[in-house]
């Protein structure tokens, strides 16, 4: 460990500690967006409490921690009740440097394979392939995940489960990772959509072994047995079943929340209410099969893509199950093709600032509604949206680009050709002389002039193919344009353009004859009809 790393850690330890101090931990306790009915200290004290009564803390429909983190908490809180917020710091010192390491993994990875196939890819897109650039510690200092640890919610034992999963997955250690995603499942039954994922990273890499796959299932399969047997060991029940993974699959509990869930079944009828759970629990799982079949090829990014939909549709969300998506953001620092990075950031900051106040105007003061919130939840959930689709688009156009090279297409119309793109074009070639740019006036830039003038040569002969690709293209245009007027005009086809426009121009000149001497014979008319009126009502017209 470096001492930078060292002087992160200890900065993020002292920040904590201080918002510790200050009287912040009550206030974060009962904050919507932070706490949650699953991951609430509040709902582990009153577990502590039913406990200590000699009560199952299953009995009613208050908590819904996980047996085995009960047991844990219970011993923390009667042995050192002074150690547990220390132990959420270092949950959470744990899951930054694993992200840390994976994220810096993935992208000297990343960097090496694309090293190899550069031969594959285009001229003139150097500037896509990735560098080496040093992670910050985003995770210790984000400020979404102080927020959680102060107020010391079960999500940083979840975003730490998880960190551990990524460091593993990205090390190559099928056996580990296997072991804390079932682990994880037990905290939070949503994360199997990162099943597939990590099962098509086994399978990976060369020969599929059918062997291999078939004892990590076993392997899977039993780990969740071990969980399960240990979970009933603690209270020896099954009781916690119901209220852990069913309720989330049965939504027993409306509390609001930073989610969709609990406004559209607050509001919706019984007989429906079966149907749209089935519709709601779906949502995660049904994008997994089609982005594992196109992003097959960069198991970790699908990982991402599924992490980032998995929490926009959780039934009990909160701000802190974002932190580890968040932190990953400069994992993917090459994807800079995203449209809406500014707008999201603007909708995140705007929705952080606008949620308390509208919880305040409907719960304190009672002069809004639930409306107010469940917009503002609304608004950070459609980010979010956007985030994901940007990301996509931004690694499709990528891959496209890396293989094919940028295109001259903007916006389905012809560009514009640009000489700056022929000097790296020529400096891929054999050619050794440095080139001179436009701009250059100073004395000591020094050209090859044999080298010039082949340089030249390749200038006008990518000039030539150019203007030769744009008259084909508008000769293709004029080709579909006449084959338009031909099936428009079905009865003109044995004539020419000009014949055509000739007859046009008669048979408008014929309708306006016959429009003249029509309207010559209806004037006498009506002068014969006003000679005939009284004289009475000439003078009153």
């Amino acid at each position: 460990m470096s001492t930078k790393e060292f002087l992160y850690i200890c900065l993020a330890i002292l920040l904590r500690t201080i918002l510790s101090l200050c009287g912040l931990v009550e206030f974060l306790e009962t904050r919507v967006e932070i706490s949650t009915p699953f991951n609430s200290w509040i709902r582990v004290k009153e577990a502590f409490a039913l406990q200590n009564a000699g009560f199952s803390p299953y009995a009613g429909d208050a908590v819904h921690c996980n047996p085995i983190l009960l047991i844990m908490f219970n011993f923390i809180d009667r042995s050192a009740s002074w150690f547990a917020p220390f132990l959420f710091c270092l949950l959470d010192i744990i899951a930054a440097f694993l992200l840390s390491n994976a994220t810096y993994l993935y992208r000297l990875k990343k960097q090496s394979t694309e090293n190899l196939q550069k031969s594959q890819f285009a001229p003139n897109t150097k500037h896509l392939l990735l560098n080496e650039n040093e992670n910050t510690k985003i995770y210790l200092f984000n400020p979404v995940v102080i927020l959680s640890t102060v107020a010391k919610t079960t999500s940083t034992i979840t975003n730490c489960l998880l960190s551990c999963v990524l460091f593993c997955f990205i090390q190559k250690k099928p056996v580990l990772c296997i072991f804390f995603l079932t682990m994880l499942l037990f905290v939070d039954v949503y994360f199997a959509t990162l099943i597939i994922p990590v099962f098509l990273f086994i399978s990976q890499g060369g020969h599929f072994d059918w062997k291999r796959v078939m004892y990590l299932n076993l392997f899977f399969l039993q780990c969740l047995g071990c969980f399960a047997l240990l979970s009933y060991l603690c209270f020896g029940d099954w009781s916690f079943l119901n209220s852990t993974i069913g309720a989330v699959l049965t939504l027993s509990d409306l509390t609001p929340n930073f989610g969709l869930y609990w406004y559209y079944f607050v509001e919706m009828f019984d007989h429906f209410r079966l149907f749209f759970l089935f519709v709601f629990h779906l949502c995660p799982f049904i994008y997994t099969i089609p982005l594992a079949i196109n992003l097959r090829k960069d198991a970790f990014f699908l990982i991402y893509i599924q992490l980032l939909i998995t929490t926009l549709f959780k039934s009990y969300p909160s701000i802190a199950d974002f932190a580890v998506a968040y932190s990953l953001v400069p994992c993917f620092a090459h994807l800079f093709h995203m449209q809406y990075r500014y707008l999201i950031l603007f909708t995140w900051f705007t929705c952080m600032v606008l949620s308390p106040v509208m919880w305040y105007l409907w719960i304190d003061q009672g002069s809004a509604n639930a409306n107010f919130f469940f917009a503002v939840t609304l608004v950070y959930l459609v980010a979010q949206v956007f985030l994901i689709s940007d990301f996509l688009q931004a690694h499709f156009k990528r891959c496209f680009c890396l293989r094919h090279g940028e295109s001259m297409l903007i916006d389905g119309e012809i560009g514009v050709y640009k000489e700056e793109n022929i000097p790296d074009a020529c400096q891929s070639q054999t050619f050794t002389s440095t080139w001179r740019s436009e701009n250059a006036t100073s004395t000591t830039d020094t050209v090859n002039t044999t080298n010039v003038v082949t340089s030249s040569d390749m200038v006008e002969q990518k000039k030539m193919d150019f203007e030769r690709k744009r008259a084909e293209h508008y000769a293709n245009e004029a080709i579909v344009a006449r084959q338009y007027f031909d099936e428009t005009f079905p009865l003109n086809n044995h004539l020419t353009m000009e014949e055509s426009s000739k007859d046009l121009q008669s048979t408008s000149a014929d309708d306006k004859k016959g429009k003249n001497k029509q309207n010559e014979e209806d004037l006498p008319n009506e002068t014969a009809g006003k000679e005939d009126e009284p004289e009475g009502s000439k003078k009153y017209n």
